[in-house]
């Protein structure tokens, strides 16, 4: 398993980092984000986005199976 660093400035997280993590094309990232959309503290700046990474562990946690 390849692991790779994320890049973070505080809690935030590219959305491009996100997709890699989840490994999600663009599609599949952007269906997430409206799914979840109420979950997730999102950040746009012009085109780029940005998610906290404690509003993702958020919802995943949300979602676990038990």
């Amino acid at each position: 398993m390849k692991i790779k660093e994320l890049k973070q400035v505080g809690d935030w997280i590219s959305k491009r980092d996100a997709m890699e993590f989840l490994n999600y094309k663009t599609t599949q990232m952007n269906q997430f984000l409206k799914d979840y959309g109420s979950s997730l503290r999102v950040s746009r700046i012009g085109q780029r986005v940005f998610i906290t990474m404690s509003s993702l562990i958020q919802v995943l946690e949300l979602n676990e199976c038990k």
